[in-house]
């Protein structure tokens, strides 16, 4: 899609909000494929050194709404009618634009009806006048794609413009089937490859690993949520872990090349995640020889069929599906006759 827009004047890739996570990894893919003398209106905290970018035309925006209000101001003096843009920040243009613009939209709570009143107060807001940008401004974009069936039945219902599935991965490693090692021992028997956001459910998580513990069964577990980006659930892991004794370890922010690396030395990816868009480390760890252990939710099943599933608002759900794989049984629930209860109320 993008080398047919490129045939034709222009192309600029519109992504002035976009420096961190899954949309960096995909961010980066984008840009090693464009031609020379792309234009590129980027966030200033995008981690990719100028000279890497000198075959551009670059733009960096600081992250304050006044300059991001100049990024669009100067998204419609760029875009000419041959132009093709990109906007990769899950917004539509500010302004209409004679250039044919497609919308990439990644962010699953701009288009899910799920309430967002958990979420902290500036995320809340946040959220609130991104989802009023992509209501009031979507006829800004000719069309809109995303990532999967999911996706594109939620954007269907807030957007009227053209809505289109195209499952774009970073890498087409994604699509070969890597050896995981075979049987040897592994290090870890579950792996979860998460930043600290709210949805991706950590507490959760850790509270079924607390479950288990009390059952005397201690998988090992490997997290990856950075210290200084989410300090609270960095310390919520290391409590829970001393606390009860959890064979828990919390590597922090790790390179792509070295996740694929963990997978290696991993037995199963569990993916307790609220809310996704895509789900990448879903389609990471299948291909490395994974089992898949995740939440029952419609992003799960638009990329794969996992060995086991659960409800992710369920510590307890998520606690019985890890027995299920580890082939533990769970106690036989029995029920009891009339006569079996009249007895329980004479015994003391």
């Amino acid at each position: 899609m993008i080398v047919e827009a490129m045939k034709t004047g222009c192309f600029i890739l519109h992504a002035s909000n976009v420096h961190n996570g899954g949309g960096l990894t995909l961010l980066k893919a984008l840009i090693d494929v464009l031609p020379d003398q792309a234009c590129l209106i980027v966030d200033e905290r995008l981690p990719i050194a100028d000279d890497e970018l000198s075959r551009f035309q670059l733009y960096r925006i600081k992250p304050t709404l006044w300059h991001r209000f100049k990024a669009e101001m100067l998204l419609k003096r760029l875009a000419g009618e041959s132009d093709s843009v990109l906007c990769f920040g899950n917004l539509p243009p500010l302004f209409h634009l004679s250039a044919r613009v497609t919308l990439f939209i990644q962010n699953r709570y701009l288009v899910e009806p799920e309430s967002i009143k958990s979420a902290p107060l500036k995320l809340r807001l946040k959220l609130t006048i991104e989802r009023l940008w992509l209501s009031c401004f979507q006829h800004n974009a000719n069309k809109v794609l995303v990532q999967t069936p999911s996706m594109k039945a939620l954007s269907c219902k807030y957007v009227s413009t053209p809505v289109i599935v195209a499952p774009f991965a970073s890498s087409p490693d994604l699509l070969i089937k890597q050896d995981s090692g075979g049987d040897e021992v592994k290090k870890y028997d579950f792996i979860y490859v998460a930043s600290g956001e709210l949805h991706k459910n950590h507490r959760n998580l850790l509270d079924a690993w607390v479950e288990l513990a009390k059952e005397g069964v201690f998988p090992n577990l490997c997290l990856t949520v950075s210290s200084s980006s989410f300090p609270q659930v960095a310390e919520l892991i290391a409590r829970k872990k001393k606390e009860y004794n959890l064979k828990i370890d919390n590597l922090g922010s790790v390179p792509a090349d070295d996740v694929a690396r963990m997978y290696c030395s991993t037995r199963t990816l569990i993916f307790p995640s609220i809310l996704e868009s895509f789900g990448l480390p879903l389609i990471e760890a299948r291909n490395a020889g994974l089992k898949i252990v995740a939440s029952e939710l419609d992003y799960v099943r638009d990329l794969l069929d996992p060995e086991e599933t659960f409800d992710p608002l369920s510590s307890v759900s998520i606690a019985r599906a890890i027995r299920r794989l580890m082939k533990i049984e769970d106690k036989v629930f029995t029920l009891l006759t009339a006569e079996k209860f009249i007895e329980l109320t004479k015994s003391d």
